[in-house]
């Protein structure tokens, strides 16, 4: 029993340490990015209109982004509602489900 549990806990210290390094990566990577020189000619923003068109494509850009949001919030929602409530109990480990043969 106690073998079993140090074997386990070592597992779990690598993952966590696994999981520690990629996030380490990760900031190092951001890091890069955000510390270059700064772009004399900077790429357009879809967010900074500078005439009328860009302007009617931002405002249809930002109705896209939160139809995209509210569907997205409506589908994540279903989700953890379905998640809590199907998920596996104790009490269900012994039990049997019911065993339905052909269509009635």
């Amino acid at each position: 029993m106690a073998e079993t549990y140090a074997g386990e806990s070592g597992t779990i210290i690598w993952r966590v340490s696994g999981v520690l390094v990629m996030l380490a990566g990760i900031l190092l990577a951001a890091s890069m990015c955000i510390a270059g020189p700064q772009a004399t000619n900077p790429v357009p923003s879809i967010f900074e209109p500078h005439s009328t068109p860009a302007d009617s494509i931002v405002h249809l850009s930002w109705f896209v982004l939160g139809i995209s949001a509210l569907i997205f919030v409506v589908v994540a929602g279903l989700l953890t509602y379905a998640v809590v409530k199907f998920r596996s109990k104790s009490s269900d480990e012994l039990r049997e489900p019911a065993q339905v043969y052909g269509s009635t």
